[in-house]
């Protein structure tokens, strides 16, 4: 063969071609090796982001209220308060429901507890997730049935808070409560059941609208009076402190 003024032989084009063809076979075993590395390094960092929490063994001696514990921790006595939710207080709405769940569940049982970032709060008790058991992996159906703190709202016992840069479960926390809240699950279903007529809100001697407590336009006079009754009557919430209608 003949080009461009060289002679090239038969065997000198069938080399060539070999020599080529080897290239390309090396060209995709490299790109396969890239692959499958890349796959090997995504499944490690996934694997890293669903690492198991570190927990702490403790002992519940005593349920103090729907959101405290007293705990026997390292052999010293702790007060636990469950991180990232916030059950109602005993004398408000379902307030003594949830006490009385916390205490059936826990008191005198053995729990996991796992920190964040923030320890202790302002009243110096330790902020902690909450586990009845010990969860196999990090999954949405572990974390459901064995972390105290999302038992809780999902039985709708206790809402979400952020008050804290505790923030690990944050996302997840406020998915359960919104599903809570659809089901009228617990504390929902009692907030729905609340009548206005023991609702209280504020008056004054002259004015035509009713207020919250604490308002500015109270400070002359301040008449209690149910929210049933303002409306009753004919009062108009206040743009300002914006009451209950």
């Amino acid at each position: 063969m003949k080009r461009w003024g060289i002679k090239l032989k038969s065997t000198d084009i069938l080399g060539y071609e070999k020599i080529k063809i080897r290239q390309n076979k090396s060209n995709i075993v490299g790109r396969i090796k890239l692959i499958l590395l890349l796959f090997i390094l995504i499944a490690l960092s996934l694997g890293s982001s669903q690492k198991l929490p570190k927990l702490t063994q403790a002992k519940v001696n005593k349920v103090l209220d729907g959101n405290t514990l007293e705990v026997l921790l390292n052999n010293k006595v702790e007060k636990i308060r469950f991180a990232g939710v916030e059950c109602p207080e005993i004398n408000k709405p379902y307030g003594e429901e949830a006490f009385n769940f916390v205490k059936n569940q826990l008191l005198g049982k053995k729990i996991y507890l796992e920190f964040d970032t923030e320890l202790r709060d302002k009243y110096k008790r330790i902020q902690a997730y909450v586990w009845i058991e010990e969860p196999k992996e990090l999954t949405e159906k572990e974390i459901k049935s064995k972390m105290f703190n999302a038992i809780l709202l999902s039985e709708g016992f206790a809402q979400v808070i952020t008050t804290s840069s505790n923030m690990k479960y944050t996302k997840f926390f406020l998915n359960l409560q919104k599903i809570a809240k659809e089901n009228n699950k617990g504390l929902w279903k009692k907030e729905k059941e609340v009548k206005t007529s023991s609702i209280i809100v504020y008056i004054t001697e002259t004015g035509k609208k009713y207020h919250r407590e604490g308002c500015k336009y109270l400070e002359e006079s301040k008449i209690p009076i149910s929210l049933e009754e303002a409306k009753r009557r004919g009062y108009k919430p206040c743009k300002i402190c914006k009451p209950s209608e």
